[in-house]
């Protein structure tokens, strides 16, 4: 019982650490001057849910007897929870964007007031 606790404990922390690395890693990316780069990790995580929805389309066995609305659903709540670290990275994104924007205003009135 206590190595299963030491081994889940372990692994949230690992998740924990790497969740921060690509947290850190995109604020890294979208600081940059290049507005291309802060978009390279929303990109790869919506690849990953692009490809789960595939997978589950074609790896789901189709019955005739099943609604539209029984294979949609799955679809679509997987769609919807693969996205959530897109969605979190896009956040990310606009925000550092919306400062960096804001700074570079606030530089250029600077200089014309010294002007």
């Amino acid at each position: 019982m206590a190595i299963r606790l030491a081994n889940i404990s372990i692994f949230f922390m690992v998740l924990g650490l790497l969740l921060a690395g690509v947290i850190m890693l995109q604020v890294y990316l979208c600081k940059k001057e290049s507005k291309w780069l802060g978009l390279i990790m929303p990109g790869i995580f919506f690849c990953f849910s692009v490809i789960a929805i595939l997978g589950f389309a074609f790896f789901t066995p189709m019955v005739v007897s099943h609604s539209i609305i029984e294979i949609i659903i799955p679809i679509l709540s997987i769609a919807f929870i693969m996205n959530i670290p897109t969605f979190i990275l896009l956040t990310i994104y606009f925000v550092c964007r919306q400062k960096q924007r804001k700074n570079k205003e606030l530089e250029k009135m600077n200089i014309q007031d010294l002007e």
